[in-house]
C-alpha cells in the first residue's frame, strides 16, 4: 500500500512564505510545523482539511497519497517500440482470442473477395500473428510485407513467420514517418490505432499506400463491449463490467495524448471522410468459453490470465505502484483503490477456483473489422 509522505513543506515553498507564517496562519506553533516538515510527527487528523484548504489542495495530495495536478498525467507510450517488446507475453496471449479461422477465411473469400493473389502491407505487425493467420487463407503467390517499430517484435515475427513457404519481407520501422515506395493491393492493421496518438494520420497513411482498387482494413476492439465481454462463474458480471472509472482515464488518455478508446467506432466514418469508398464494417463473432474440465484447459486458461493481467500475485508493493499509476493518468484515489482491490479479489478467486478444477468462464474481444476500397 502507498505509505503517508506529507507535502507540507513543498507546498509552503511553491506559497512563498516561512514556517512561522504558516505556524501563524493555522495556529501552530513554528516548532510544530518544523516537525511536520522532518517527519517528526504528523497533523492531527483534525488538522488535515484545514491545510489542505490553506493550500487549496486536496488532502489526498496533502499527504503525498496523490499527485499534484501538475503531476497528475503521466503518459504510457504504448505508441513505442520498448513498450510492447516488453509485454510479447501478453501480445501472444491476446492474440489467441481474436479470429476463428473459417470467419476470417468467409472475409477473405466473400466479403473481400481476395480470389487471385495479392501484394499484402500489415501496418504495425507485431510478432506476425495476423501475418500468419492471412497468408494461410489468401491465394497461393500473395507476398505479405509487415512493418512495426520494435525490432525485438521484427526479430520474433521473422521467427513465427519462419515455416511458411511465402514471400514475406519484415521492416523495423516507423510506420507513420517512414517512406514508403511501393503500393499494396491489401494494407491492413490490427490492434494498433487504439494505442496510436494519431489515428487519422495513420489511416491517411495506410490509404497512401493502397494501390487504386485496393482495400484499406482497420481491424480494432471496441472498448465498451472488450469491458463488458468477460463473464466468470461466481464473480458479480455488473462488477465485472462496470467501466465508469476506466472511462475517467480513456478519456484523459484522448484529451492528453490522442489515443482514442472509441476509434473501432469512429473507423468508418474517418474512411469515408478521408476518400475510400464502398466501406462496409463487420463483427468478428470468436467467443470463447472456458471450462477447467476441458480438454486443453491449462493453456486456455493461462492465456485467459495472462491477457486480463491476472497471471501474478498482486502484491502490496505491485498495488502501490498500480494505484500510482492509475492517479497519474487520471483515476481518483477511491477509484484507483477501488479497481486495484476489485482485480486483486478477481486474480485469487480464479486461481482458487483453477486449484480446485472448478473455474468457468466467457470471453469476447469485440473486434471490429472495418474496411474500404481506394
Amino acid at each position: 500500500m502507498q505509505k503517508i509522505k506529507f507535502r507540507i513543506r513543498e507546498l509552503r515553498k511553491r506559497k512563498g512564505i516561512s514556517q512561522r507564517i504558516l505556524a501563524e496562519d493555522v495556529g501552530v506553533s513554528f516548532q510544530t510545523v518544523s516537525r511536520w516538515e522532518t517527519g517528526l510527527t504528523m497533523p492531527d487528523i483534525t488538522m488535515l482539511p484545514i491545510l489542505a484548504d490553506y493550500f487549496c489542495v486536496s488532502v489526498d495530495i496533502l499527504m503525498g497519497l496523490c499527485p499534484m495536478p501538475e503531476e497528475m498525467y503521466k503518459p504510457v507510450n504504448t505508441d513505442k517500440g520498448e513498450y510492447w517488446e516488453a509485454r510479447l507475453e501478453f501480445l501472444k496471449a491476446t492474440r489467441s482470442y481474436l479470429w476463428n479461422d473459417d470467419y476470417l477465411s468467409f472475409l477473405v473469400r466473400d466479403v473481400w473477395k481476395l480470389s487471385k493473389p495479392v501484394r499484402v502491407l500489415d501496418c504495425g505487425c507485431g510478432f506476425g500473428y495476423l501475418g500468419d493467420k492471412l497468408l494461410k487463407q489468401l491465394p497461393n503467390g500473395s507476398t505479405y510485407t509487415g512493418i512495426d517499430l520494435s525490432k525485438g517484435l521484427i526479430k520474433e515475427a521473422k521467427s513465427y513467420l519462419s515455416g511458411l513457404n511465402k514471400n514475406i519481407r519484415l521492416i523495423q520501422d516507423d510506420f507513420l514517418t517512414c517512406e514508403m515506395n511501393e503500393t499494396y493491393d491489401l494494407v491492413i492493421c490490427q490492434s494498433v490505432l487504439r494505442h496510436n496518438k494519431k489515428p487519422l494520420d495513420f489511416i491517411k497513411k495506410m490509404a497512401a499506400c493502397a494501390s487504386v482498387g485496393g482495400l484499406v482494413v482497420c481491424i480494432e476492439a471496441n472498448r465498451e463491449l472488450e469491458c463488458a465481454g468477460i463473464w466468470i462463474d461466481g464473480i458479480n458480471y455488473s462488477q465485472l463490467c462496470a467501466g465508469n472509472a476506466l472511462r475517467r482515464l480513456w478519456k484523459n488518455e484522448f484529451e492528453k495524448e490522442g489515443r482514442d478508446y472509441a476509434i473501432a467506432m469512429r473507423i468508418p466514418n474517418i474512411m469515408a471522410k478521408i476518400g475510400l469508398r464502398s466501406i462496409g464494417c463487420r463483427l468478428s463473432d470468436r467467443v470463447d468459453y472456458l471450462h477447467t474440465q476441458m480438454p486443453d484447459s491449462d493453456e486456455r486458461m493461462n492465456a485467459f490470465f495472462v491477457a486480463n493481467g491476472w497471471d501474478k500475485v498482486l502484491t502490496e508493493d505491485m498495488m502501490g505502484r498500480a494505484l500510482a499509476n492509475l492517479m497519474e493518468r487520471g483515476m481518483t484515489r477511491e477509484e484507483a483503490m477501488d479497481y486495484c482491490q476489485f482485480q486483486q479479489t478477481v486474480e485469487r478467486y480464479v486461481h482458487q477456483q483453477w486449484d480446485i478444477e472448478d473455474l468457468a468462464c466467457t470471453t469476447l474481444a469485440g473486434m471490429l473489422v472495418t474496411y474500404g476500397t481506394k
